[in-house]
């Protein structure tokens, strides 16, 4: 049966280090989400171990859900997750993502039905990424040398509620920061497996569920986090997903070819 409340979906993959610090951050939040589900498209042990620790830390529950190594299948493993939550509310981010303080209040307090919310993130240097995963640094802030984009690090609600950010377009949508009504990704089938390799499977769901008539939001100034620094990923499957991705706007699409009914 699916509760009202917070779920939050985290992807992963053989990156414990980071991910580490990503729950760590949780711990700071003015308010918990009710479940926190790790996606992880075939981490090794060493993450299981990661989360077991975790269990022991966190005053929500944890759950790992796994998918078996076959390559970049993130669409695959949010879906997976998606089919384990609890809770009528997602909130997506990736396993690069660290939160800042209010980041599951605002998605809470600005949620509204009929709307998906997209945020954006700081970036953060090689060289500060380096410090944070050692725990040189405890928290970044707005000072913090080697942040990028660092204005989303103010949090000023009445910006948001004199321009709420009403959007008509899919661009810049990233599910690495993302929140979404449970039943709005059950009607379009969640993310569309046919999707492999890296990029533009979060960009064919915000164009099906705007489709089928969910708006996009943006959440300007609130929710703030940080995107810690990575080597660019390559995908020569990219050609591919963007073929499908104009068929989803071409076609109007609004259910997945291969999505959640097909687990």
């Amino acid at each position: 049966m699916i509760k009202a409340g917070i779920s939050l979906i985290i992807t992963t993959y053989n990156w414990p280090k980071a991910l580490d610090v990503v729950l760590e951050r949780l711990l700071d939040q003015t308010l918990f989400p009710d479940e926190v589900i790790i996606a992880d498209d075939g981490s090794t042990s060493e993450t299981k171990e990661l989360i077991d620790l975790w269990r022991g830390k966190l005053p929500f529950p944890i759950i790992h859900s796994w998918i078996e190594d076959d390559g970049f299948r993130a669409a695959m493993s949010r879906n997976m997750a998606i089919e384990k939550s609890k809770y009528n509310y997602i909130i997506f981010i990736d396993g690069d993502i660290l939160i800042r303080n209010h980041f599951i209040e605002d998605h809470r307090k600005y949620r509204q039905d009929g709307y998906f919310i997209s945020g954006s993130r700081a970036r953060l240097s090689k060289s500060l990424t380096s410090k944070i995963l050692n725990k040189e640094i405890k928290r970044e802030n707005f000072f913090t040398k080697g942040v990028g984009r660092r204005l989303t690090f103010i949090r000023w609600p009445f910006y948001h509620r004199m321009f709420p950010g009403i959007l008509n377009h899919y661009r810049k949508v990233r599910s690495c920061h993302l929140s979404v009504w449970r039943e709005d990704l059950i009607d379009v089938d969640g993310f569309d497996e046919s999707f492999e390799g890296w990029g533009l499977e979060d960009s064919d769901l915000v164009v099906r569920l705007m489709n089928n008539g969910v708006k996009r939001k943006n959440i300007h100034l609130l929710a703030s986090c940080s995107h810690i620094y990575h080597e660019q990923k390559e995908n020569d499957r990219f050609a591919e997903n963007e073929e499908y991705l104009k068929g989803a706007i071409g076609e109007k699409y609004i259910c997945a070819r291969k999505g959640i009914s097909t687990h």
